[in-house]
């Protein structure tokens, strides 16, 4: 197995050009790009609305390989529409084949031109930390409490806007979720899967019900039962481009999209093996993916009038 200093870069494409390539314009911005192996996971058209979006995005990727903004790219084209989950789920676990690491980014994403040096210094600072899920380049980018000197900061649920891990974490994941009916009963469980936000149960239950295509919330729920934590800056790395109803599970009512917040003058030093959970930082993540009780309720009162 391949132990890279610079960590594959898996890019997960569909229908939509212009974000394509916007994402990939900042991508060639990060230093270390010219030293990455670029992963594009194109998947087919589910539909024939699809199909032109499809065919101008894969001609697109096709041209990457005549530039020489990365190390190598190499282009992984779905014959028939396996859907995001699956796409995601098949190619990281094809990458991990090869080496113990790997970055993962989707189309509707903008990027830092710091994003790759946090990636990777972070990816080997934390490698033996089993503390450690995932290292996410996305942040909500929390107010730095009083004292605290990390550039970076743990919490309970991973993002799946610019991120990565390691082959022994994925690995851990359950993508089945055979167990729900017991999970979905159980106080503790559930309580301990809160504490990433009070949206993921119902998440968690839209998936079961066919409702969301998606492998996030089964890689939450993971880290949940695991016990481990996520790395992210304070400052975030990553805007999602996609919050314009173009996405497969974010529509244009979404009420956390942000933008960079201020641009990192220098290069930082991020990786911080010391890092501890701070409190603030954990109940301010907390607020920023709760769900107020009316919603709750109201949720609830559909689900029991639909039966």
């Amino acid at each position: 197995m391949v132990s890279a200093k610079y960590a594959p870069v898996a890019v997960f494409v569909y229908s939509r050009p212009e974000k394509t390539r916007a994402l990939f314009e900042s991508l060639r911005r990060n230093e270390p790009a010219e030293k990455s192996d670029v992963h594009v996971f194109s998947d087919a058209a589910k539909n024939p609305k699809a199909e032109a979006g499809v065919k101008e995005v894969r001609e697109y990727v096709r041209s990457l390989g005549s530039k020489d903004w990365f190390k190598s790219v190499n282009l992984h084209m779905a014959e028939s529409n396996k859907g995001l989950a699956r796409s995601v789920i098949d190619g990281i676990t094809g990458i991990l084949k090869e080496y113990d690491r790997v970055i993962v980014l989707e189309d509707d994403l903008v990027l830092s031109e710091y994003f790759l040096d946090y990636m990777n210094e972070c990816l080997e600072c934390f490698v033996e930390d089993k503390r450690i899920w995932s290292i996410d380049g996305y942040s909500h980018n929390p107010a730095r409490p009083a004292g605290y000197g990390s550039n970076i900061y743990l919490t309970y649920r991973a993002s799946s806007w610019g991120w990565g891990t390691w082959r022994d974490r994925w690995d851990m994941a359950d993508w089945e979720v055979k167990d729900y009916s017991t999970f979905r009963l159980d106080p503790v469980a559930n309580i301990r899967f809160m504490r990433g936000g009070n949206d993921l149960p119902s998440m968690l239950r839209a998936y079961k019900k066919g409702k969301i295509d998606s492998w996030a919330v089964r890689w939450c729920l993971s880290q949940s039962r695991h016990d481990m934590m996520s790395v992210a800056p304070i400052k975030s790395l990553v805007i999602n481009n996609g919050l314009d109803g173009s996405g497969t599970n974010c529509k244009d009512d979404e009420s956390n999209a942000l933008t960079f917040g201020e641009t990192e003058k220098d290069r930082k030093q991020w990786a911080d093996a010391g890092v501890m959970p701070n409190r603030e930082l954990i109940r301010d993540f907390y607020r920023r993916h709760h769900l107020s009780m009316y919603i709750r309720i109201r949720d609830k009162v559909r689900e029991i009038l639909k039966v």
